[in-house]
């Protein structure tokens, strides 16, 4: 140890880790709340580390905190102090044997038809040692302020720190009932689709319904009759003979198979998607997490 460098003690590092998810929360209400301990408690140990430092850390105000440009400085260097005293745990405690709680997120639809059976059977192999929690949402996952340790995306994969492993690939197809095109025919060309009821998807995190891409074309110019924010209340309508919509082949394929759909313009299918497996950049994987993509691939279902 450096000479001139003092020990932290104990509550100097429990007073730290308060300060980073209070930074992370942006209230210390949150913050305690996260953490299960009260508000006062969260506000008691900014005050301690900002009397040791001798600095603010945070702007406050009656509803909200922001971190001072000291702060946000210190932030940056405890939050990094601090996933590295995690990673080398979890590499010491997790070296082997997956252990703990493995939080995932999974696109509801891809989950439901494909990847919940495969689950069970990792957690029957691992139960006595893991838990797991499986959040099903096509939301952007913010992996350290939600604490997610996996997660499995459709389509590019922008985020530097995340790393993304390519796991299979994905078409888009427009499909319609049998009942629907026997009351109102069947379209002959792309353009004829402004002239039939088309059903589409709007999810909460966008202002506007997802656009229908295909191949050689940009986005069709669609006038949509209804729309849902969920594929699976959508692929219902359209099976009950309500209108044309496009949806991830993995939700259709199982009603073309049986005869409730039929594809329309296949040979107008975009590129296939990817679908990854992404997860946070550490030096240290943990082992449940290791153990989780392994089994994803030696499980992985026929997509």
């Amino acid at each position: 140890m450096n000479a001139n460098m003092k020990p932290l003690q104990s509550l100097e590092l429990d007073d730290i880790q308060v300060f980073c998810r209070a930074a992370e929360s942006s209230s210390f209400t949150d913050a305690s709340i996260s953490l299960g301990v009260t508000p006062s408690a969260v506000s008691k140990a900014i005050q301690r580390l900002e009397k040791k430092l001798k600095l603010k850390l945070f702007y406050r105000s009656t509803r909200s905190i922001r971190l001072t440009e000291e702060g946000r400085s210190y932030y940056d260097t405890c939050r990094r102090s601090l996933e590295n005293i995690q990673e080398i745990e979890n590499h010491l405690l997790n070296n082997s044997v997956p252990r703990g709680t493995l939080r995932i997120s999974l696109p509801d639809s891809l989950a439901i038809n494909k990847l919940i059976p495969m689950i069970n059977g990792f957690m029957e192999k691992y139960d006595e040692t893991l838990k797991m929690e499986i959040f099903l949402s096509t939301a952007y996952v913010d992996f350290m302020r939600e604490n997610f340790d996996l997660a499995i995306r459709i389509g590019e994969v922008t985020d530097l720190s995340l790393v993304a492993r390519l796991y299979a690939r994905i078409e888009q197809k427009i499909v319609v009932s049998p009942k629907y095109l026997r009351k109102y025919g069947t379209p002959q060309s792309l353009s004829d689709l402004k002239n039939h009821k088309c059903v589409g998807l709007k999810f909460p995190s966008v202002s506007t319904p997802l656009p229908w891409k295909i191949k050689g074309e940009d986005a069709l110019d669609l006038n949509f009759t209804m729309l849902y924010n969920d594929p699976f209340g959508a692929v219902m309508s359209v099976i009950n003979g309500y209108g044309i919509i496009q949806l991830l082949d993995f939700t259709v394929d199982h009603a073309i198979a049986n005869g409730e759909l039929v594809e329309l313009f296949p040979e107008y299918r975009l590129e296939p998607l990817d679908i990854h497996i992404v997860y946070p950049s550490t030096k240290y994987v943990p082992a449940k997490v290791r153990a989780f993509i392994d089994y994803l691939f030696e499980h992985k279902p026929l997509l």
